[in-house]
């Protein structure tokens, strides 16, 4: 009876420390598989947000470029206004000219006469 009292404490002993080893087993692997899982959701945010981030970007530079083009249009419309303008002057100076070269002509005429 001796003999069988100590062999079921050794088992017992023995089991009982496998056991404990089976659990603490589990506990890390339940720990990792929460990990594991917790990454994967943090990775797939971390991916929408690249991705909205990225579909900001194009949309900001779509709308610089519209504003740019804009800006370009507004600056030759400009360009040509006063393009337009200075030939409406330059024909007006040339007309003064004419006027004044014409009266200088009829009143040198007239101080010969």
């Amino acid at each position: 009876h001796k003999l069988e009292a100590i062999f079921t404490s050794e088992k017992e002993t023995l089991f009982g420390g496998v056991d404990e080893e089976v659990r603490r087993s589990e506990d890390v692997l339940s720990q990792a598989l929460a990990l594991r899982s917790e990454l994967a959701a943090k990775r797939s945010a971390s991916q929408q947000a690249v991705a909205a981030a990225s579909a900001e970007v194009e949309s900001q530079k779509r709308a610089w470029q519209a504003e740019r083009e804009h800006l370009y249009s507004e600056l030759i419309g400009t360009l040509d206004r006063l393009m337009s303008h200075k030939e409406q002057i330059r024909d007006r100076l040339q007309s003064v000219l004419n006027a004044a070269e014409h009266a200088h002509t009829t009143v040198a005429d007239i101080g010969e006469a």
